[in-house]
C-alpha cells in the first residue's frame, strides 16, 4: 500500500433514464431493462488502511442515514461494512479500514447512494489490491445487489438480466438534469413487491420496448431522445400510489420550458427531467425552488465517463 495514507473516491448517483421489468426469475428476483446514467452529484468515500474497522458519517444526508440503520448494529448492518466483508470472503484478504463517508445524496431516492457507496469501497479495493481478479471484484458486486456492477462502472449503460447484463454506450451529446425529491424515503423491496403482487408473473417473459440493433441507431441526439421518449418506468404507478405528490412533479416537469424528456429514477422518488444545456437545467430548478421550497432540487450535468480514478491523499 506504500506510503499513502488515504484513498479518496466519488460515488456518483445512479439515475435510471426507463425502467421495465421483463419478468421474474424462479428464485423471485426482478429481471430489468434500463437505460443507466450517472449525475454530477456524489457521495464521497475516504478509506484509511487500519488495524480496526470504523465508519464515520458526515455530510448532508449523515442524519438521515443514521436514523435508516438500527441504532444497536448500526456499525456493521450497513453496505459498506457488508461490501468489505464480502470482499473479504470472496479474496482471502483481511484488511481493516477507517471509512469516512460522506453523504450527499438522498437515500432510498432512486439515486443508488448505497450502491454507488459500496462500488466506490469496490473500486478502492481494486486499486489497493491490483491482484484481486476483476472477475472477483464482479463477484462481489453480484453477491452485494442489482445495482452495484453498474455503479461500478460509473458510465452510460444498458442494464439487463438482473442487473449485471450491462452494455455500455456513449451519450452522443451533453446532456443535464435536474433532480427533484419530495423527501420522502422509499423501499426499493416495497415497490418491487407491489409490482410482483399485481402482475403475478413468476417467470421471465423476455418482453421488451427497445428495438433492434437500438444501441446502432442512436447517433445524434434526435436518435437519442427518440428512442427514450418511447420508454418508461413501470414501477412509476406504484411509487405514486405510495406518494401521491410524484403525479403532481411529474406534471411540473413537463410544462418546464426546454424540457427533452422526464421519468422517475429507480423505484423513486426522485423524478427528473433532461435538458441540453446546464443553464437551462438551472434555469428550471430555480423555478421549482420557487414552488417546492422544502423538496431536495439539484441542477447537474450528466456524466459521460469511461473511468473515474481513484484519489491519493
Amino acid at each position: 500500500m506504500g506510503n499513502i495514507s488515504a484513498y479518496v473516491e466519488p460515488a456518483y448517483a445512479k439515475v435510471n433514464l426507463n425502467l421495465h421489468i421483463r419478468g421474474f426469475k424462479p428464485s423471485g428476483y426482478c429481471i430489468v431493462d434500463s437505460l443507466v446514467v450517472f449525475a454530477d452529484i456524489a457521495d464521497v468515500i475516504t478509506l484509511k488502511p487500519h488495524h480496526t474497522f470504523s465508519l464515520d458519517i458526515v455530510g448532508p444526508m449523515a442524519d438521515d442515514l443514521k436514523k435508516s440503520i438500527p441504532l444497536k448494529s448500526s456499525l456493521h448492518n450497513n453496505i459498506i461494512a457488508k461490501t468489505l466483508d464480502c470482499f473479504s470472503r470472496v479474496t482471502g484478504i483481511d484488511q481493516k479500514f477507517s471509512i469516512t463517508l460522506e453523504k450527499n445524496i438522498p437515500i432510498a431516492s432512486g439515486l443508488g447512494g448505497g450502491s454507488a457507496d459500496a462500488a466506490a469501497v469496490l473500486r478502492i479495493l481494486k486499486k489497493l489490491f491490483p491482484n484481486v481478479a476483476q472477475l472477483q471484484i464482479l463477484q462481489v458486486c453480484k453477491i452485494l445487489g442489482s445495482d452495484i456492477s453498474a455503479c461500478y462502472y460509473q458510465k452510460p449503460l444498458r442494464m439487463q438480466g438482473t442487473g449485471h447484463d450491462l452494455h455500455f454506450f456513449s451519450l452522443p451529446c451533453e446532456m443535464s438534469i435536474l433532480l427533484i425529491n419530495p423527501r420522502i424515503a422509499c423501499s426499493t423491496q416495497e415497490i418491487f413487491n407491489a409490482y410482483k403482487i399485481a402482475h403475478k408473473k413468476k417467470h421471465a417473459t423476455f418482453n421488451t420496448k427497445f428495438p433492434e440493433n437500438w444501441i446502432h441507431r442512436i447517433k445524434n441526439r434526435h436518435d437519442f431522445f427518440t428512442l427514450i421518449s418511447s420508454l418508461n418506468n413501470d414501477l412509476y404507478p406504484f411509487t405514486a400510489k405510495k406518494i401521491p405528490e410524484l403525479n403532481v412533479i411529474m406534471q411540473n416537469l413537463k410544462r418546464l420550458d426546454d424540457c427533452v424528456y422526464v421519468n422517475m429514477s429507480g423505484s423513486g422518488a426522485t423524478c427528473f427531467a433532461l435538458f441540453d444545456s446546464l443553464p437551462k437545467a438551472h434555469q428550471a430548478s430555480l423555478e421549482l425552488q420557487y414552488v417546492y421550497p422544502d423538496y431536495w432540487i439539484r441542477s447537474l450535468s450528466v456524466k459521460n465517463l469511461t473511468y473515474i480514478p481513484v484519489h491519493h491523499v
